[in-house]
């Protein structure tokens, strides 16, 4: 649950420097809106033009590895 709580969009692009000064991980929650739902592979490149540390995307990567074992088996 996210509480519908977000940074401003110009706050985005020091997201990277934070965590790098900091030692933090830069991880992102793209189960919902990611592999190409958004426009681009990944949400957070709408915003955010750095590379990020850990990206979690299980249910979609589930979803289609569920599709290619029924197709196969």
């Amino acid at each position: 649950m996210t509480l519908r709580s977000s940074i401003r969009l110009e706050h985005y692009s020091k997201v990277r420097q934070i965590c790098d000064r900091y030692g933090v991980l830069l991880i992102l929650d793209e189960v919902m809106c990611g592999a190409g739902r958004t426009g681009t592979f990944l949400a957070a490149h709408h915003w955010l033009d750095a590379l990020l540390d850990l990206v979690a995307c299980a249910k979609y990567s589930a979803a289609i590895w569920m599709r290619s074992a029924r197709q196969s088996g």
